[in-house]
This record gives C-alpha cells, structure tokens and sequence, in this order.
C-alpha cells in the first residue's frame, strides 16, 4: 500500500458527533501510516480535539465562498505538503478549496464527504464548475445520496455511499457498566433508566420524548429519563423543555446531564435508547447506541431504516406518534430478554456495517481509485 499525502479540511466550528467525524477519520488514515494535516478553524472544537488526539493540524479560517487570501494560503500548503487527496467535509469550503487546488499547480484530487441533506437546487453554472472538478462526494447515506441526485450536477457514479464508522474498541459494552453515570446522579442500581443523545434542538425532537415519558410512567414508575446534550445553536429549547417537564408532572424523573464526552458510559447505563430526530441524514448515535448493545425505539425518519431494523434491533414507529412511543418504550423496559437480543443484534450489525477499519478501508480504496484514473 502506497503511502499517500492527504490533506483534510473543515471549516465547521465542530459540536456534534457529525461535525467530529473528520477527527475519528484521520487518527484511522494515520494509523494505516499516511501522511496527514488537518484543516480546522483556529477558534473550532474540532481543533480542540485534534491536537490531543495528536493529529498534524494546520489552524485556519476559510472563508466561506470566494476569498483570495484563503485561496493563496491554501494553494501554498498544497504545494508545500505535495497533497495528492483533499478530503473537504464542509461543501462551502469548495469555493477555496477547488481555485486553491488549481492555483497550486500540483493538480490533486478533490473528494467531499456530503453529511447532511441539501435539497437546495445546486445545478447553476458556477456550482457545476466546481463539482466539475471534485473527483468524488462521498454521501454518508443512500439518502443523502438521492438529495445528492436531485439537487446537485452529479451523476450515480460519481456518490459513493461509505457508512459512518465507530472504534468499535472504544465502544464496547465490555469495558462500560453505566455504573459511574449511576452514581453520578444518585440513580438506584435497579433503577431502569431510559435516554436520548443529541444536542438539544428542535429537530432532534426531544419534546416527544418527554410526552412519551409521561405515559410510561402512568404504568411504570420506577424509572429515570436521561436527557443528553446541550442546546448549541436552539437558544431556548433547553429551557422549554424543562418547563415542558414541569408541565407535565414528571421533573423529578428528569434528568439534563448536559454535554458529555463519556457517551459509552452514558449508553452503558441505559435500558432503552430512544431516537426522535425529525430527519437525520444519518444519525451517528444511532449506531453508538447499537454498538453498546442498547435496543432502541424511534420514529420512521430520514435514515434511520438503513441502520434500524425494525424488529431486529429497535422498533420504528411513524413520526410523532407518541403513544406507540411510550409504548413500545414500555414492552422493552418489561421484556428484558427481548431487549437484549435487540441489544445483541444491534451490536452484530455494527460491527458488520458501521466498523470505523471498514469505513478507513472503502475510503483509502477510494482514495486509490481516483488517483489511478
């Protein structure tokens, strides 16, 4: 295997486990042993973490659309660092990256990894310059592959489909027991505790989550609601959601742990994960959730049914209908051994189709592949 000069770029400020990808992405790319330099925003959370995480970082503020000075500074570390790949995980950041690219006189190739829908009509003149030139955009679903289709000048050969991955050895429901999360916040051993993971937005629709949680808790009492994350960028929501609480009765089984770092403690100590997005392109913590062996439940929404298996590993039930929600939350809280073999499915489909060696593996072969033609 040849080693390869890749160079990936995101100007994103980087909060969520989306926004985190490129991170997980290059530790995987450097550990095959290629040469590799993150681009990230000086003031982002994804150079926060790269650093740490020893990745070769480059602080940089691009621009969004046409920007000469960016264009330059880029051009010049193409050529400094003889780039053959430019992996881009933020569309915009084209508009630098595609003049740079030329300007640097090294011609490398252009790949972008697409991760949220865009059904915005991307077919003009100056949009089909620049994909003109990008060799391939990765979509991280086959949904986002036909919003892909519709909306942008790309044909079917030119989106490869290539599944988020998990360190599926950080994720191991053998290394976790919830039990610090417990402890934590003073929750009974026996106590079952059912969650949700995500920033705090409307979209992630945690409102329904706590109407569901009200009906469990008619018949079954003895349980915590673990709501996980923060509300970056939905000022307010937060704040709605603990009146929301308030309103319907049930705050003391509530409980907003804010943003957390430890997520496969957190999944560790649920019984039941729960999915309320109301259109996720992928849904990253979906298969977080799977890996620690946790059964979910969760609206019919965006992707989901490419990673949810509807009887196997989870149960989907239509948007917004909240009493099938409380519900089938509730069968699985009462059936322990159903939710275990969901659980053990789960963990089987991840490590069969969301293994992050795998996702490394299908991206250096793309890598290869676009050099070779």
């Amino acid at each position: 295997m040849r080693r390869l000069n890749i160079l990936q770029i995101s100007s994103s400020l980087g909060w969520g486990g989306r926004e985190m990808y490129p991170i997980t992405l290059s530790q995987k790319l450097l550990e095959r042993g290629h040469n590799l330099n993150l681009i990230a925003h000086p003031e982002g959370n994804i150079l926060k973490r790269a650093v740490p995480a020893k990745i070769p970082t480059i602080p940089m503020n691009i621009h969004k659309y046409i920007d000469i000075k960016s264009i330059f500074t880029l051009s010049r570390i193409i050529k400094r660092e003889n780039i053959e790949i430019i992996h881009s995980h933020f569309a915009t950041d084209l508009w630098i990256i595609v003049p740079a690219a030329i300007l640097s006189g090294i011609n490398p190739a252009v790949i972008l990894t697409r991760h949220m829908k865009s059904h915005r009509n991307k077919k003009d003149i100056g949009h089909r310059l620049i994909y003109n030139y990008v060799s391939k955009v990765i979509a991280n679903s086959e949904l986002v592959k036909e919003c892909l289709l519709e909306s942008h000048p790309l044909t079917q050969d030119k989106i490869p489909v290539i599944y988020y991955g998990l360190d599926l050895t950080k994720y191991d429901p053998g290394r976790y027991n919830g039990m610090q999360i417990k402890q934590e916040f003073n929750i009974d051993n026996k106590t079952k505790v059912v969650g949700i993971v995500g920033r705090l937005d409307p979209g992630k629709g945690q409102e329904y989550f706590l109407q569901s949680a009200k009906l469990i808790l008619n018949s079954y009492p003895e349980i915590i609601l673990l709501i996980v994350g923060e509300d970056i960028g939905a000022e307010g929501y937060k704040n709605y959601l603990i009146n929301l609480a308030q309103e319907l009765g049930i705050s003391e089984k509530v409980i907003f742990t804010g943003q957390r770092d430890d997520i496969p403690e957190v999944m560790a100590a649920l019984d039941v994960f729960v999915f309320t997005s109301k259109a996720e392109a992928f849904g990253l913590v979906l298969i977080e959730a799977m890996a620690m062996c946790k059964p979910i439940v969760g609206f019919r929404t965006g992707a989901i049914e490419e990673i949810v298996e509807d009887g196997i590993n989870g149960i989907l039930i239509p948007f917004g209908d909240v009493t099938a929600l409380a519900d089938k939350i509730l069968d699985l809280l009462m059936d322990t051994q159903k939710a275990m073999n969901m659980g053990k499915e789960g963990r089987r489909i991840t490590e069969e189709k969301f293994d992050l060696d795998q996702a490394g593996t299908q991206t250096i072969k793309l890598y290869e592949e676009v050099l070779s033609d």
